[in-house]
């Protein structure tokens, strides 16, 4: 009787399901839930309000019987015992300055300490004292540096640099800024990147030395593409806040979905890579049609090892998760050693003879097609459709999975 699809024990019908429900009443709460996933008509059976009544009347306490009599017909019996047994322990509660919403919380240092994001701008860090308590450390309002609110943080390893994402107060479009958390308790800005809206970036290395942001780019109606940028995390010894940044690779937004979120994870090899694997950039800089552009710090090191991987996901009607290899991410030199300090530079542009008037500008080419922008984009390594619309990304600890 407990043979495949044909088996009495799965049609479903009045005298499987009261036979089922009898011998499910023998089972606690724990086996009933495995049972309820072994087909559809055992989790019918197992679905039972008065199976799991019965169970949540042994277990909880009067107090709770009574609150539920009262509510009994919009509770779900299962869901009760469930939440009953979860063993969920308040540990504390952390409240925003003002009455705002919370918008996002991150986690660092083992779970020691906590940045919390809310709709007013502010971005507060919280840690956790050796007797398990949470105190505030230290806060920031980003609403000083043009933003309208922080919609997401993303901390580096280590929990001393914070990575957040957040739209314009005042244009439709996003930016990234590089908090640092020093142990005395302040908080200052690294660096800052623009993105398009909606697009979060994500720590090239987990050290935090550099950061990926990304910008939609419409080519042609319904023809669009992101582009991949690698960003040095500090500006503290640029010449005027000029940021180290450089193209890694870019992307055809399929289906018109926008990509939203990027995650960078350690995928180990189980082939060597090829010689051609790793590509550099050009001499003008530029970033080679249909080519990656990133560097191979160790690269003999890392052939056999591990590859590092983005994973992208593109936010539409239906999501989609796609992953390209990378190697060693490392931003360009610094120029500003060759090129002079700022006063230097400063004085050569202003003895810096006018430049001719400019040539009439020549007509613009006409607009690409599918293939032409595909043929400027990176085919991804591997790809995955979902059915509905992706709300974010988090790489498991200790695994290749996201």
């Amino acid at each position: 009787m407990a043979g495949g699809a044909g088996s009495a024990w799965q049609a479903g019908d009045g005298r499987a399901a009261a036979a089922l429900r009898e011998v499910f009443a023998w089972l606690s709460g724990a086996e009933l839930a495995r049972a309820g996933a072994a087909c559809r008509a055992w989790r019918a059976a197992a679905g039972d309000p008065a199976l799991w009544r019965r169970l949540l009347a042994a277990r909880a306490p009067a107090r709770t019987l009574r609150a539920l009599r009262r509510h009994r017909g919009s509770l779900s019996w299962r869901q009760e015992y469930v939440d009953l047994h979860a063993r969920w322990k308040l540990r504390a509660r952390l409240t925003a300055p003002g009455d705002e919403p919370l918008l996002h919380a991150a986690l660092a240092d083992g779970g020691r300490r906590l940045a919390v994001t809310s709709e007013d701008g502010l971005v507060t860090i919280w840690d956790k004292d050796a007797d398990g308590t949470w105190s505030e450390r230290c806060g920031i309002s980003v609403r000083e540096q043009g933003w309208a609110r922080a919609e997401r943080a993303v901390w580096a390893a280590g929990g001393a640099r914070l990575l957040v994402a957040g739209p314009l107060a005042l244009a439709a479009r996003w930016e990234l800024l590089v908090l640092r958390v020093s142990a005395g308790g302040a908080c200052g800005v690294l660096s800052r990147a623009g993105c398009s809206a909606g697009a979060a970036g994500c720590w090239a290395r987990p050290a935090g030395d550099a950061f990926l942001s990304l910008e939609l780019s419409r080519l042609a109606p319904g023809q669009a593409c992101t582009t991949v940028w690698l960003n040095a995390a500090t500006q503290e010894i640029q010449s005027e806040y000029a940021g180290v940044t450089a193209p890694l690779l870019r992307i055809y937004n399929e289906d018109s979905g926008h990509i939203t979120h990027a995650v960078v994870v350690e995928v180990p090899l189980e082939e060597p890579l090829d010689d051609d694997a790793v590509s550099s950039p050009t001499d003008d800089g530029q970033l080679a049609p249909g080519e990656p552009y990133y560097r191979a710090t160790c690269a003999s090191e890392a052939r056999g090892a591990s590859v590092q991987t983005l994973v992208a996901a593109s936010y539409g009607e239906s999501g989609i998760v796609r992953t390209w290899p990378l190697a060693a991410l490392q931003p360009p030199p610094l120029l500003a050693a060759a090129l002079g300090d700022l006063r230097q530079r400063r004085r050569a542009r202003e003895h810096r003879p006018s430049p001719p008037p400019a040539p009439p500008a020549p007509p613009a080419p006409p607009e690409p097609d599918e293939a032409a922008v595909r043929a400027l984009c990176t085919p991804p390594d591997s790809a995955c459709r979902l059915h509905a619309a992706v709300l974010g990304i988090v790489p498991h600890p200790g695994y290749e999975r996201v």
